[in-house]
């Protein structure tokens, strides 16, 4: 398995709404299932210079642990936020999805996603409750805005609830699920004036060496 793999994070930008269309209350199963699916694809087995991905629905059960009929319903919602485009597979193919990139964004527009912890720890991730989603998008919002030469990021709470449409009062919970199933630690927590910056460390191996990116590597 690779150390990471790329994932578009065009809806990082300041202009997309992608994140915050996935609401919490009645629809927080449904919204969950689609970050589960985008980020079970973003680290599923593919061409390390592409963002198509080959996989049947049985392969996304194991890779998010949902239900087969979450797992549709989390492919639905993902279309529809425009996370990705799905081709359903004829008779015993797998089916074929993109993950979808912004116009423009040849040349960068990704984020490192680390493989193993993906696969491995957010499918434990409470799949209930919207702390739970909380704490999905938080994950994204964070690899995101990690700098390239560091493990460590630092972003204001008014920054992740503007990206995330998370209230304020699940921010600490979701920071405290993802904690405790190793996904990041939490470094300090500086108070300026009226807002919060908090340090995380993503745990993954995300500086690992390029030399294994190349097409076909598995």
């Amino acid at each position: 398995m690779r150390p990471w793999s790329k994932l578009p994070s065009w809806w990082y930008r300041p202009e997309s709404a992608a994140l915050t269309a996935l609401r919490g209350g009645a629809s927080a199963g449904t919204s969950q299932a689609a970050l589960r699916v985008y980020l079970g694809l973003g680290a599923a087995d593919r061409d390390a210079t592409s963002f198509g991905v080959a996989a049947s629905l049985s392969d996304l059960e194991d890779l998010t642990g949902l239900s087969r009929n979450m797992v549709l319903r989390g492919i639905r919602e993902a279309e529809r936020t425009g996370l990705v485009r799905y081709t359903p597979g004829e008779r015993r193919q797998r089916s074929k999805f993109e993950l979808v990139r912004a116009p423009g964004d040849d040349a960068g527009g990704w984020l490192k996603l680390p493989n193993q912890e993906v696969r491995e720890r957010v499918p434990k991730l409470p799949h209930r409750g919207t702390s739970a989603l909380a704490a999905l998008k938080l994950y994204l919002v964070l690899l995101a805005g990690r700098p390239n030469d560091n493990m460590v990021v630092a972003l204001r709470h008014t920054t992740l609830r503007e990206k995330t449409g998370v209230q304020a009062n699940h921010v600490r919970s979701a920071i405290s699920l993802l904690a405790n199933e190793g996904l990041l630690h939490v470094i300090t927590e500086d108070h300026e004036d009226d807002y919060r910056v908090q340090r995380y460390q993503l745990v993954g191996r995300l500086e690992a060496p390029r030399r294994w990116h190349s097409a076909g590597a598995a």
